[in-house]
């Protein structure tokens, strides 16, 4: 099992530019009340960088997520494969619960999104919308685009 994990995050790793940073060039608003944060998080979103909070590493072939009206989704990887979440907002914070059983990530202990609670923080830019997913209570966090 351990070298299952160790093999999985490997693939992660060569598929993550470890030089590049996100460009923050546009002009960003943050969107901080609830009704328009649901609205904007509606949709298809693409994981553009990744963080354990020391690295960050801007991602070529990471998943893409589908927020779905009534709290559920998508996480689709560059290989095809699926997992299901649930999701709810309250204020700020993001709560996920991962519901695929028999997922690639599952099976190796790896979702992309662990059960939990993230902050977030929205963000309109000139190109669309930036979500920073900050994992509650750690460093590690998750930069989507749309």
């Amino acid at each position: 099992m351990r070298t299952t994990k160790l093999i999985f995050a490997i693939l992660i790793f060569l598929s993550c530019d470890n030089k590049s940073k996100p460009d923050n060039s546009g002009e960003s608003v943050t969107v901080d009340n609830k009704e328009t944060t649901n609205n904007e998080l509606i949709g298809d979103w693409g994981i553009y960088v990744t963080s354990d909070g020391q690295l960050e590493a801007r991602c070529n072939a990471c998943p893409n997520v589908f927020f779905k009206k009534g709290g559920t989704g998508t996480v689709t990887y560059p290989t095809g494969t699926t997992e299901q979440i649930k999701w709810t907002i309250q204020k700020d914070k993001l709560t996920i619960k991962n519901i695929s059983a028999n997922s690639l990530s599952a099976a190796s202990g790896n979702p992309e999104f662990h059960d939990g609670d993230y902050l977030i923080n929205l963000s309109k830019t000139k190109t669309g919308f930036e979500m920073k997913l900050t994992k509650a209570g750690a460093s590690d966090y998750l930069i989507l685009r749309r």
